[in-house]
């Protein structure tokens, strides 16, 4: 596009907005104010991560019975 076309068109449309500016002015209408949404906050990503228990291999490692593991899981699970 040349730019002489390029002003052509930019006066074109600059008309155009001024014409329906005018417009309504003449016939009583105003702009709409920016309307506020209904809609809820949007939700928050989830924060923070699970903490594997350094403990656990260790607890594992001391014997191939469960028991002690399982003891030391439900000791973790009082504290909560």
């Amino acid at each position: 596009m040349s730019p002489a076309e390029a002003r052509r068109q930019l006066a074109k449309l600059e008309g155009a907005i001024e014409a329906e500016q005018n417009f309504a002015a003449q016939n009583g209408y105003t702009t709409q104010p920016r309307r506020v949404s209904k809609a809820p906050p949007p939700i928050t990503s989830p924060r923070g991560g699970a903490n594997p228990p350094s403990d656990a291999f260790q607890v594992a490692k001391r014997g191939e019975d469960a028991t002690d593991y399982v003891r030391w899981r439900q000791q973790q699970e009082k504290r909560r």
